[in-house]
């Protein structure tokens, strides 16, 4: 996996990623984090929510497909 963006939310208090599977190969993405999210989803270029994702305590899980591009909006309390 490549991050290709990490920032601020533009109309909520979160934070946004972006990266991109290079390997051609499917994957399951954790993304560890340094305290418990509210939630997370994945969402579009615009940060419209598409999808919640699983999260696991500290860990947001994020499928993905070879090749694919993931935008990903985690909340925190």
């Amino acid at each position: 996996m490549i991050l290709t963006a990490l920032k601020k939310a533009e109309d909520a208090d979160a934070w946004i990623l972006r990266f991109y599977e290079f390997g051609g190969k499917a994957a399951e993405v954790r993304i560890a984090l340094p305290k418990p999210p509210k939630a997370a989803h994945e969402v579009n270029l615009v940060e419209r929510e598409i999808a919640p994702l699983i999260v696991n305590e500290q860990e947001v899980i994020v499928p993905t497909k070879p090749y694919e591009i993931k935008t990903v909006k985690i909340e925190f309390r």
